[in-house]
């Protein structure tokens, strides 16, 4: 038997996001789980380094204003979902977003992750890579992948 205690949904805000929160919802509803909802703010000094050599203390302190605007975003993306009937816990973090999906999953005894995917293929998979792909070979526990368009069988 299939026992669900705490579902986990990573959120870009997407479109993609969305369909996953709604998945997210419905299994919690089902199972009468917990379902924790994660953004993570990546430092954009990671991709341009020469910010960190122009202004090291700089680059540091630009993560604190991403990370409140990145809360309120959470905050608002949620909104709408707040009034389901189930436990909605909100994570905001910085770092890379896969380490800390794995990292919150774990911490957290995540028994679900449900993502929605962009489905990137050639270059753009190439360039992006694919946060799905890895995460289901390194997650510690079942991933639900959700592409885009998605076989919608959760009704609004």
């Amino acid at each position: 038997m299939i026992t669900l205690k705490s579902i986990l949904v990573p959120t870009d805000f997407s479109k993609q996001s969305q369909s996953a929160v709604r998945y997210g919802i419905e299994f919690a509803r089902k199972f009468g789980a917990k379902l924790h909802i994660l953004h993570v703010v990546q430092d954009v000094s990671i991709f341009l380094p020469e910010m960190g050599f122009i202004n090291p203390s700089a680059a540091l302190s630009n993560i604190e204003p991403m990370l409140l605007a990145a809360g309120k975003s959470l905050a608002d993306f949620l909104e709408p979902y707040k009034h389901h009937g189930i436990e909605l816990i909100s994570h905001c973090q910085e770092g890379n977003p896969l380490d800390e999906i794995i990292s919150l999953a774990t911490d957290e005894n995540i028994d679900l992750i449900i993502l929605g995917t962009h489905g990137h293929t050639g270059l753009a998979h190439l360039f992006l890579g694919s946060l799905a792909e890895t995460l289901v070979r390194k997650s510690p526990c079942p991933v639900l992948s959700l592409r885009n368009p998605e076989h919608e069988f959760v009704n609004p």
